[in-house]
């Protein structure tokens, strides 16, 4: 059975950590559906690679790999696309969009709750039970 690759990582986005993130969960189920993780790790990286997209592979090639890592390490370029795209995290987007996310006409109060659950989780509130206060707050006077 073959499946569709994911669609390309997306670098030109208010949020590309974000999106990264998303990119990388939809990767890692095409990984394990092809059973990848099976194969040389070198061939780990290249479908990686060209699964991520020209744009990917463009910031690839800038990656300075330190001793006792590899270009070819699949864990190794992973966690150097982490490092390059955490940098660009936007919090104060994440908390517009928490902040701006009011309760849509007909939709189910737990649905609404979930995705602001979602959102807060990226806007760095600091502890969970600040983070709680805030998903209150939100609620409370934002509904």
């Amino acid at each position: 059975m073959e499946f569709p690759t994911p669609s390309p990582m997306k670098f030109d986005v208010p949020n590309v950590a974000e999106s990264c993130k998303k990119w990388e969960k939809s990767f890692e189920v095409y990984r394990t559906a092809h059973e990848a993780f099976k194969k040389p790790e070198k061939v780990q990286v290249a479908l990686l690679l060209h699964t991520a997209g020209p744009d990917a592979q463009t910031i690839f090639d800038t990656f300075q790999f330190r001793s006792g890592e590899s270009k070819d390490k699949y864990s190794d370029v992973l966690q150097k696309f982490h490092e390059y795209v955490e940098p660009h995290r936007n919090v104060v987007y994440e908390r517009y969009l928490f902040w701006t996310r009011d309760q849509q006409e007909d939709e189910p109060v737990d649905s609404w709750l979930t995705d602001l659950q979602t959102k807060a989780s990226r806007c760095e509130f600091g502890s969970a039970d600040v983070t709680d206060t805030m998903i209150r707050n939100k609620i409370v006077f934002g509904a």
